[in-house]
């Protein structure tokens, strides 16, 4: 009876062999603490199952070649978010747009024994695409699960990856013997016995047909099933990008200066004329009191109290022009400062991409 009704039998019994030796190592004396051969992983993986499932014709000399499968999640520029595809069947594909980074899931899984370590890195035709991979971490021995990856396009071609594609080559280090000084019993040291004729013995050699070649092999290897005829860096286009935004934010900020004085001009032009006919009202008023004093008070007195009426109508008028235009000012200023922050940000920091995001660095273990 399965342990877990979601397993089938095939994994169950891989756990099973894992549980079996995880912390015993089958071949104690018979394979050395070193960078683990072709013929030693597969002793490993037919004693252990720490490869599952297992294809015998991903190995080579001393790598296992692993598969884009699974949950892969990209940062989405024009949403602000991330976005997943999933890549579960044939036909399944991610496109790595230039200057972006994903985070890839990884195929098989991964169950190491106490005694075994493992590290990655791109296979050889993704590094001459100019991709790069988040600098191929150690995974510690007793790591369970699956594996993904931060990848980086800096170029500035579009990649597509399909379903089961090959991506990556995996070493497996055995470590040194571990510090449990305890004594095995006598059903470990039959268990181990047993394992000896599970050690396979075939090497697989380096393909002669891949030797001495010169670098256009690579670079048409790596090119080979795009549309790109050459790998070019994203990061210059990308810097003269920014330098031309900083240019036009600095020049709109001008402008709004420009425009920002041109309204105040406005608005003390505005406040004098009003001033001066407030002044003009009074001096007739006065003068028309002088002339008329002793001949028409009756008018006079009409004519103040128009003249109070006039007064608050205008400082009225007045108070909503500088309220209207005060909004105008402070608005614009604010536009000034936000202009000026990005021209200043774009033009000191040489190193910064537009519409790059910093990847999120996951740790595998």
């Amino acid at each position: 009876m399965l342990d877990n009704p979601s397993i089938d039998a095939d994994e169950q019994l891989i756990i099973d062999k894992y549980n079996k030796y995880k912390a015993i190592d089958p071949f104690l004396n018979d394979i050395p603490p070193a960078l683990l051969n072709s013929a030693d992983i597969h002793s490993y993986v037919k004693a252990t199952g720490m490869i599952h499932p297992f294809e015998e014709k991903a190995l080579k000399s001393a790598s296992y070649a692993a598969k884009i499968a699974g949950e892969c999640r990209y940062w989405d520029e024009k949403n602000q978010k991330f976005k997943t595809v999933l890549l579960e069947k044939d036909g399944d594909k991610l496109v790595l747009k230039p200057n972006s980074i994903a985070f890839v899931g990884i195929d098989p899984t991964f169950r190491l024994p106490d005694y075994i370590a493992l590290r990655f890195n791109l296979k050889i035709s993704n590094v001459y695409r100019g991709l790069l991979l988040g600098t191929g971490p150690l995974i510690d021995p007793g790591f369970e699960g699956k594996i993904s990856i931060p990848l980086h396009n800096l170029t500035s071609n579009e990649y597509v990856f399909s379903y089961a594609e090959s991506l990556i080559w995996i070493e497996f280090t055995k470590t040194s013997p571990l510090p449990n000084g305890r004594e095995l019993t006598s059903n470990q040291k039959k268990e181990i016995e047993e394992a000896k004729e599970l050690k396979c013995t075939e090497y697989i050699s380096f393909p002669d047909d891949k030797k001495n070649k010169e670098l256009p092999y690579y670079l048409n290897k790596a090119l080979k099933g795009t549309r790109f005829n050459e790998i070019v860096s994203s990061i210059p286009s990308a810097m003269l990008e920014a330098s031309k935004s900083a240019k036009e934010a600095n020049l709109s900020a001008q402008k709004a200066k420009e425009k920002v004085q041109t309204i105040r001009n406005w608005s003390i032009a505005a406040a004098v004329g009003i001033i001066l006919g407030i002044a003009g009202i009074v001096y007739n008023s006065w003068s028309l009191q002088i002339d008329y004093y002793g001949q028409s008070v009756s008018k006079i007195d009409q004519l103040d109290t128009k003249l109070d009426d006039n007064i608050v109508e205008i400082n009225k008028k007045l108070m909503i022009i500088i309220e209207g235009n005060n909004k105008r000012i402070s608005a614009l200023e604010s536009k000034i400062e936000i202009l000026t922050l990005k021209g200043e940000t774009s033009t000191n920091d040489p190193h910064r991409i537009k519409g790059k995001k910093q990847p999120l660095h996951e740790e595998q273990n």
